[in-house]
């Protein structure tokens, strides 16, 4: 696995643990509202169902006491968030599957309207895998067609034609559903995550530009400091090479000029010649000094 491949897997990891999180939360209300709802449908198998509403009822009551149970006790039953929606869906699965053990044709419809609520409600709270709700869907299938089998009122025929093909499209649509808004909510945690992992870059940078910048600033200081102690050494040197240097310099000219005036044999005078020649270079390269001092400050 290349370095590129397993940081991928491991932001993906990442984004399906927030996606847990969030699925429990959107898990955990759908398991209340099934708690809430499904003992209203009630009133629909009392109508469709006179005989058995009232069996119907217990048995309702029974799924909704069970799914407030697994509620209360997720956590000490380590219950994931798949595990908990599962819960309801199964059970009110068996539960609309059983009423076909007592249905007649002029029921069919009804309860399909029945089953198929079920399967809507499940596309706006569940949030899971696709294959999980393909699970779900066999599971249903399977004790439908158990009960329906059972039921020598209701055949296969009758089953289908009214309403058991837009029962399993129904059935098809909730897994399509649930599957979309997956990768949906999947991908809004990504590209959540991927810009959070920009702004951290981002703020990184900035932190490296500006530990630079305060490198540079302190770089730039030092190098103030030392062109100051450098000019200050300059300003002493100028001063010293100006007046300290020329003090003596101008008394050695100053004599100097007094031996055109004095009595001397031709050996003599070249040498105050030559004493004369070498007191003015060096007067020159005093000023020069001096003046190439003054330019650089």
């Amino acid at each position: 696995m290349s370095p590129k491949t397993e940081y991928s897997s491991f932001f993906l990891g990442k984004a399906i643990q927030k996606l847990e999180q969030s699925s429990l939360a959107y898990h955990r209300v759908g398991c209340w509202v099934a708690i809430a709802v499904n003992p209203v449908f009630a009133l629909s198998d009392y109508f469709n169902f006179p005989d058995y509403w009232l069996q119907s009822l217990l048995i309702r009551l029974g799924v909704s006491l069970l799914v407030f149970l697994a509620l209360m006790f997720q956590k000490p039953l380590r219950l994931n968030s798949s595990m908990l929606v599962a819960i309801p869906l199964i059970l009110i699965s068996f539960q609309n599957a059983h009423m076909y053990e007592f249905a007649e044709e002029k029921d069919l419809l009804g309860q399909h309207l029945n089953y198929m609520a079920l399967f809507i409600g499940a596309s706006l709270f569940i949030l899971w895998r696709w294959y999980y709700s393909v699970v779900a869907v066999l599971i249903s299938a399977i004790a439908t067609s158990w009960f329906v089998y059972k039921n020598p009122l209701v055949g296969q025929d009758l089953f289908i034609v009214h309403g058991g093909l837009l029962l399993l499209a129904t059935g098809i649509f909730m897994v399509i559903l649930i599957q979309t808004r997956f990768q949906l909510n999947l991908k809004t945690i990504l590209a959540g995550m991927a810009l959070e992992r920009s702004k951290q870059q981002m703020e990184k940078q900035a932190m490296i530009i500006k530990a630079i910048n305060e490198s540079l600033e302190k770089k730039v200081e030092q190098r103030m400091e030392e062109l100051t102690k450098k000019n200050k050494m300059l300003r002493e040197y100028a001063f010293v090479n100006s007046h300290v240097l020329r003090a003596p310099l101008a008394s050695i000219m100053g004599v100097v000029q007094l031996f055109p005036f004095t009595k001397l044999d031709e050996e003599q005078q070249q040498l105050v010649e030559y004493l004369h020649k070498s007191t003015k270079e060096l007067d020159e390269v005093v000023r020069g000094i001096s003046k190439t001092i003054s330019e650089k400050e």
